[in-house]
């Protein structure tokens, strides 16, 4: 079966995961403080699923806080890289490849965290500096 991280994974049972519900509360900041979306982590194998983080965000005010801000500074991150890519895209191939460079990565990162960066959220300077705006 094909699948890609633009198709839905095929259900799969929950797998344990190992260590103790901290060092995997702390492991699960650090996953999401590289920008990878709470349901990547989740569905990968070894991590809990997101009901079981949902009843720890809820019920923990400090891991929900500390997920929050890793989402903040993950897209931040992102953003950050992408702003490059497209700046250098600009300097070596034109306004107009960075302008297709911008609607690519405004499109793959719609698909890939739609929480965040679908419907209008997400708002790069490139898009001021290339006098354009991105379309989905």
């Amino acid at each position: 079966m094909l699948t890609s991280n633009l198709m839905p994974r095929p259900w799969s049972p929950a797998t344990p995961y190992t260590g103790t519900p901290a060092d995997v509360r702390a492991a699960f900041v650090v996953e999401i403080r590289k920008g990878l979306p709470v349901a990547a982590v989740c569905g990968a194998p070894g991590w809990p699923r997101k009901p079981t983080i949902r009843a720890w965000r809820r019920n923990e005010p400090n891991f929900d806080a500390a997920v929050t801000g890793a989402q903040a500074a993950g897209r931040h991150d992102i953003e950050v890289q992408v702003l490059a890519e497209i700046v250098e895209c600009e300097r070596t191939q034109g306004r107009a490849a960075a302008r297709v460079l911008l609607y690519t990565r405004h499109r793959q990162l719609a698909s890939s965290h739609a929480a965040y960066f679908a419907g209008g959220a997400w708002s790069l300077p490139a898009e001021k500096l290339l006098g354009i705006k991105p379309q989905i």
